[in-house]
């Protein structure tokens, strides 16, 4: 992605939460398909990482389908 940061300094200094605008965005025909994300199909080298809060970050996990 390339993103453009949008000065918030209230929610930077009290929360660490940087605003951004994405202006482009690219994925690996593999990895993104038909609309979706094909996150059960890779290994855990390919998925996207999360940052949550005191040094932790979790990686994503198996998808759940729920039906209406």
């Amino acid at each position: 992605m390339i993103c453009f940061l949008i000065p918030e300094e209230y929610n930077q200094q009290n929360y660490d939460l940087l605003i951004g605008e994405v202006v482009g965005a690219w994925a690996e025909d593999h990895l993104y398909e038909n609309g979706h994300w094909q996150f059960d199909e890779i290994s855990n080298e390919m998925k996207t990482l999360h940052y949550i809060a005191g040094n932790q970050f979790f990686i994503t996990g198996k998808g759940v389908v729920v039906k209406n």
